[in-house]
């Protein structure tokens, strides 16, 4: 069992009253969507604002500074450059857009901070996630196998878009090893089809030709063997059915 390597990135966004209704940002944490890493926190209070991501090869963007209505003006500007940052809230989520050329000097050559931002529901937040897993792993070490399944299949259909790319290839090498446990070889492998790792044979192909940067590989490597590991488990069960 590979454990689930959930990365939060604390990130603080902080407005005032007046701000968040005419912004109409509604407080919380959000989580960066499309499999990026990255979290955004809304209070209500000071006009200042926060957030962190994290891109390809593990560079990152950190900004803070001030807002007003919905553009965020960021502190350490260096002279001459202009930066400002747009906050456009819908639904549960929020688009953030840097404009300017002065917006790269807070990120390394391969992280941005632009994209959207969407506030998970309770049972999606990064410690229900982390408790949701723990009770699963409860069930599958004592062999309660049907229940443990509901449990990570919830999990999964509930709040995958609040996963990290990595993370969420773990939480499917969960799945399907609970899949194989349960007698569904079949269906363990299609699982198994989803993760990126699903496409490279072996650790030299993966590193050679996924395309994935250094950073990047060193982070996966761990679930990618988890995934080989789990598929030669199950393809050897599948031929052993009648």
């Amino acid at each position: 069992m590979i454990p689930l390597r959930h990365f939060a990135f604390a990130a603080a966004l902080v407005l005032s009253s007046f701000a968040v209704a005419a912004a109409g940002l509604t407080p919380g944490e959000y989580v960066m969507l499309g499999g990026g890493w990255g979290t955004l926190k809304i209070k209500p209070g000071a006009q200042a604002f926060s957030l962190e991501t994290v891109g390809a090869n593990l560079h990152t963007c950190g900004v803070e500074g001030k807002i007003k209505g919905v553009v965020g003006q960021p502190d350490g500007m260096l002279e001459g450059e202009t930066c400002t940052i747009r906050f456009q809230a819908k639904d549960r989520d929020i688009e953030v857009e840097g404009e300017g050329e002065g917006c790269r000097s807070f990120c390394g050559a391969r992280a941005y901070f632009d994209g959207k931002f969407r506030l998970p529901p309770a049972q999606c937040v990064a410690k229900a996630l982390q408790k949701r897993r723990n009770d699963f792993l409860v069930d599958y070490k004592a062999k309660r196998y049907e229940p443990a399944y509901a449990k990570v299949d919830s999990l999964y259909g509930e709040c995958k878009e609040f996963y990290d790319w990595v993370s969420i290839d773990a939480l499917r090498n969960d799945i399907a090893l609970t899949q194989l446990r349960l007698g569904r070889p079949a269906d363990c492998l299609k699982t198994l089809q989803e993760t990126r790792a699903w496409e490279s044979p072996n650790e030299k192909h993966l590193q050679e030709e996924s395309g994935l940067p250094p950073g990047d590989f060193d982070t996966y490597i761990g679930v990618a063997k988890a995934t080989w590991t789990n598929r030669k488990l199950c393809e050897k069960t599948l031929a052993k059915m009648p």
